[in-house]
């Protein structure tokens, strides 16, 4: 388990929770039974091997070659995408735009 302060002194978003409980590998919260053989891992997981996701952002507003090292986070995907797509990005959107990998 984990607290808010902790939490945010690992990095965490401000608004992503109050408490963590995270399950010893190999388990996990899935709702799906079978997803536990197939994947080995779930991102409710406090295990270092589920904590780092990869992600690949493709188009002609992206610059090619990029490799993002910085920590960012899922939220900002959907930011940088209606951004590099020219629609409005939605209210509620607590992400960030990506501006070092869009052309």
């Amino acid at each position: 388990c984990m607290t808010r302060q902790q939490l945010k002194e690992r990095g965490t978003a401000d608004f992503f929770a109050d408490i963590l409980i995270s399950p010893t590998p190999p388990h996990h919260f899935s709702a799906r039974r079978d997803r536990y053989y197939l994947s080995r891992a779930n991102h409710d997981s406090l295990d270092d091997r589920a904590q780092h996701i990869f992600g690949l952002l493709s188009g002609p507003s992206f610059k090619e070659g990029i490799e993002h090292k910085e920590k960012i986070y899922n939220i900002d995907f959907i930011p940088t995408l209606c951004y590099a797509m020219g629609i409005p990005i939605p209210q509620d959107a607590r992400g960030k735009i990506l501006t070092d990998i869009l052309k």
